[in-house]
């Protein structure tokens, strides 16, 4: 008895490379489906470039764009540098001629005096600098040549370790009268101690002379009234004054 096959073969067969086989009861598509199971080859790319494919888990512009660029970026989140070693360290490229790398701090938005955009830390030939970035320039420098071998010097700071706070020195003349002394605007914010002595030309009542007493002394300047030999307020003489504040609170200490 003859099979009977049904008039059109189901499912409908998709690619040149397939073909149908009845089993008795329906129709069974056999072959390879390229339309399914390949993608059409790309010019130019290897099998190996294909491969680096492997692993990706979503688009790969999206991730591209999401990376920092090489001529500048603005980060929204916290950065976590590896720790500064012999292999790893933090790098600012030279600028050239006499100044070295640098680095900008910007500036704070409230509470700040600073003039410009910020402080700038560089190396400018051997001196390490903090500086403003504006005004005039306000700022700080260490040579480092001047200091110990190795990583062995103190850097002294002002208040602490028996450095002074501030300090200020000059000569005042006399002619008669009283001696004023002026400190530098702004200097002291204390009375400062005061040391002075004079000088005493080439005569013996002139080398006896020294300070004893000061009057009118406040952190702005000092006036002396007194000196060792009463017959010298007719005579002409300088003071040789050096103020000192030992700390940011006291002339002392």
């Amino acid at each position: 008895m003859a099979t009977i096959f049904p008039t059109s073969p189901t499912p409908q067969v998709n690619d040149e490379y397939q073909g149908y086989r009845y089993n008795g009861t329906s129709w069974e598509i056999i072959g390879i489906d390229l339309t399914a199971d390949y993608q059409p080859r790309v010019a130019s790319v290897s099998d190996t470039e294909i491969g680096y494919l492997d692993g990706v888990t979503s688009a790969i512009q999206t991730q591209i764009n999401a990376k920092s660029s090489l001529s500048g970026a603005t980060f929204t989140g916290n950065i976590t540098a590896p720790e500064v070693s012999a292999s790893t360290k933090l790098v600012a490229n030279a600028v050239g001629g006499d100044e070295g790398g640098e680095i900008l701090l910007g500036k704070p938005a409230t509470n700040t005096t600073i003039a410009g955009t910020g402080v700038t830390l560089d190396l400018y030939q051997n001196k390490l600098r903090i500086f403003e970035q504006g005004g005039n320039a306000r700022g700080a420098s260490l040579d480092i040549t001047s200091l110990e071998n190795g990583v062995a010097s103190t850097i002294a700071v002002p208040g602490l370790n028996g450095v002074p706070f501030r300090m200020a020195s000059g000569i005042a003349a006399h002619s008669s009268g009283t001696v004023t002394i002026t400190y530098p605007s702004g200097r002291f914010t204390q009375t400062p101690q005061l040391i002075g002595t004079c000088d005493g030309g080439g005569s013996s009542q002139f080398n006896r002379i020294a300070l004893v007493w000061a009057g009118n002394t406040s952190s702005s300047g000092v006036f002396i009234v007194r000196l060792t030999d009463s017959s010298i307020p007719t005579q002409a003489f300088n003071v040789h004054w050096t103020a000192i504040q030992m700390t940011s609170g006291s002339s002392s200490g």
